[in-house]
């Protein structure tokens, strides 16, 4: 999964051989028929190329330009409360969403540049690198849902709901585009398809058994009419088990083909390390201290920019009458 020597730098000038990058685009016929006579799909190994390219890197990235007017605008919207200083609730409530969602945006961003930063320090493979960047970007959207419980646990409910229907909706879309085989097949990654097929269908089984149970409870006039925190505290646990699970034969999975491709090839250890930090060339190297606080940034950004788009639901629902549904729908159109 990772190495904690780092590896030489992909732009190094040294010469290395064409086993290195086998999977790329371009890569020599011949390593993609002794891949295939090992039982391994080249087609399935593209290396993926993390980071921006090196001509848009810049000393004062767009989004640090962007979380700068970000927390000024919040900056302003705390001084006007705190002086007390009284105006129009739709004018708060457009302001507060303006501000979150700036906010909430740039720390996805930061969050996703401080998880790749890292990976490259540690030497991760790209798969790794990728959904732990995937996790830690959901952090704002978790935090989002969390302000929005105690304002009202309806809006937060179908928030979530809304926002996962339009991530998959996206991803479908998304997954129609990928390269398909001769067979038309999609191209996943063979890791990621196994332990989606294998051990996700549990989660999806456990939301329709639950349905199925809310149904059942609502209509055969039983007692109990829904779910006691308890009950969906059990659910939650079982949840995440799975995706723990998931993402424990991911990683598993992902390492065990490196380890064939690297018998396959006859790759040395350097070269290995050569090879997964063919997935960095475009991420900029930094210290550790700069990753922590790009991380700092981006959970105080998730935090601040939660309790604003918080704040907005509150004004609109109470103070504007809107429907909690109405808000949930616009929320999450915007956060999708």
């Amino acid at each position: 999964m990772k190495h904690t020597k780092s590896a030489p730098s992909p732009d190094s000038s040294e010469q290395v051989r064409p086993e290195v990058s086998a999977g790329l685009p371009g890569a020599s016929p011949v390593l993609d028929r002794n891949l295939r006579k090992a039982g391994i799909d080249p087609d399935r190994l593209s290396i993926l190329h993390l980071g921006l390219p090196a001509h848009l890197h810049r000393q004062f990235p767009a989004w640090m330009k962007r979380m700068l007017v970000g927390y000024a605008l919040w900056l302003v919207l705390f001084l006007l409360k705190l002086n007390s200083v009284a105006i129009p609730p739709y004018l708060e409530a457009v302001f507060s969403l303006v501000v979150g969602l700036l906010i909430i945006q740039v720390a996805c961003q930061v969050l996703v540049t401080a998880t790749e930063r890292f990976a490259a320090r540690m030497g991760w493979t790209h798969y790794v690198a990728g959904t732990a960047s995937e996790i830690l970007s959901t952090l704002p959207e978790l935090v989002v849902i969390a302000f929005l419980v105690p304002v009202s646990p309806l809006t937060a409910f179908i928030v979530t709901m809304v926002t996962i229907y339009n991530n998959t909706l996206v991803f479908s879309i998304y997954s129609f585009f990928l390269p398909k085989n001769y067979m038309g097949k999609f191209l996943m990654p063979k890791p990621i398809t196994d332990a989606g097929t294998q051990v996700l269908i549990a989660g999806g089984a456990l939301g329709l058994v639950l349905g199925v149970v809310m149904l059942v409870l609502s209509s055969s006039g039983h007692p109990k009419q829904g779910f006691e925190a308890l009950d969906l505290a059990v659910v939650a646990v079982l949840l995440l088990i799975i995706f723990v699970v998931y993402l424990y034969k991911l990683v598993r999975d992902i390492g065990k083909e490196e380890d064939d491709v690297q018998s396959t090839l006859q790759l040395t250890a350097q070269e290995m390390e050569e090879r997964q930090q063919l997935a960095f060339k475009n991420v900029e190297r930094c210290g550790y201290v700069q990753i922590a606080l790009l991380l700092i940034l981006g959970v105080l950004g998730a935090v601040l920019g939660g309790e604003s788009i918080a704040e907005f639901a509150s004004l609109v629902i109470d103070e504007m009458g809107v429907s909690g549904i109405v808000a949930a729908l616009i929320l999450a159109a915007l956060l999708a």
